[in-house]
Parts: C-alpha cells; structure tokens; sequence
C-alpha cells in the first residue's frame, strides 16, 4: 500500500484541489515518509482562472508536511503542520 501513497497524494492534490478551486492544480512530485509522516509537495502550480494574464496564481518553491504517521493507515488522514516555502503569487 505504501507503494502508492506517493501517487495517491498527487493525484489527490490534483484532482480534489481542481475541484474546489474551479481550475488546474498540477503537482510535480510528492515524497511522503510512511514512517515518520514527514514529506514534500514538489512542483505544485495553481492556475488562474480564465480571463487572467498571467499563467499561475500561486507556485511555490516547496511544500513541506507533517502528517500523523499513524492515520496514514485511517480514512482520515491528520495533518499537523504545513510548511510553505518561496511562494509565488500572481
């Protein structure tokens, strides 16, 4: 199962997050430690809306994230902290 977890992540950013926010989320990479609950978001790029000039609202560098490494395993999946680094906003 942890064999995936790495791709569910991004698939899960990407599709749910497309969904909320009525345009494309795209997502490089995703390394989540199922061990320790640690892990980044690499390459994550949210669209403007049409209409905008400029291509991305929001890029940042990286994304770090705590998880629970205990809930991994749960429907419901504990995030504890979220660490954002170099945001770019448009």
């Amino acid at each position: 199962m942890f064999l995936y977890l790495d791709r569910s992540v991004t698939t899960g950013i990407e599709v749910v997050g497309s969904q909320v926010l009525g345009t494309q989320v795209v997502v490089a990479s995703v390394a989540i430690s199922p061990l320790n609950g640690s892990g980044s978001i690499s390459g994550l790029e949210i669209s403007n809306p049409e209409g905008f000039d400029s291509d991305c609202v929001f890029q940042p560098e990286q994304v770090g994230v705590r998880l629970n490494a205990a809930s991994l395993l749960s429907d419901v999946i504990e995030i504890e902290s979220i660490i954002i680094t170099q945001p770019e906003t448009t």
